[in-house]
């Protein structure tokens, strides 16, 4: 029997991916459908993860729990414009895609909970369980226009052991 383990799971209407020791001491799990969200981080059991709404209250209102992918910024903008390379890109406040902080700044970029991942890899062994996903950041994304730069993002998890 291999020392790891992959597993698929639903919660609130939405697929789970996950990787666990055969051991159970350390499993994670992640929903690629809400841009690679890492819904639960257990050790022994015990949920590690602050989870205080539902999936769908993180989908719906974007609040942030778990481990979110903070993306293309992961902190606070000071202005609704920024420069970039030989450009100035203008956010806007009515935004539905923009997370805004208490003084009603942009915050924490675009990608929370919004677009799905493709995933690459679910697969365990002996030695590791790996979940690798890729976010492709180009021209026919609705938001594209908020960061106006192709790139793709690849989230490797891996659980060795029981790290």
């Amino acid at each position: 029997m291999a020392a790891h383990e992959t597993f698929v799971a639903r919660e609130d209407g939405y697929g789970l991916l996950g990787l666990r020791s055969v051991d159970e001491l350390v499993e994670a799990t992640f929903a690629p459908e809400l841009g690679m969200l890492g819904t639960s981080l257990r050790c022994k059991s015990v949920e590690l993860l602050h989870r205080q709404r539902s999936l769908v209250a993180f989908a719906t209102e974007r609040c942030l729990q778990g481990i979110p992918f903070l993306h293309p910024w992961a902190t606070r903008l000071s202005a609704f414009q920024y420069p970039a390379r030989d450009r100035t890109v203008n956010l806007y406040s009515d935004d539905p895609h923009l997370l805004l902080d208490e003084n009603g700044m942009p915050n924490h970029g675009l990608q929370v909970g919004v677009h799905p991942w493709e995933v690459i890899e679910h697969v365990a062994g002996d030695e590791a369980a790996v979940l690798r996903a890729l976010c492709r950041w180009h021209p026919q994304r609705a938001t594209f226009d908020r960061f106006p730069f192709a790139h793709d993002v690849e989230i490797v998890v891996r659980l060795q052991g029981r790290r």
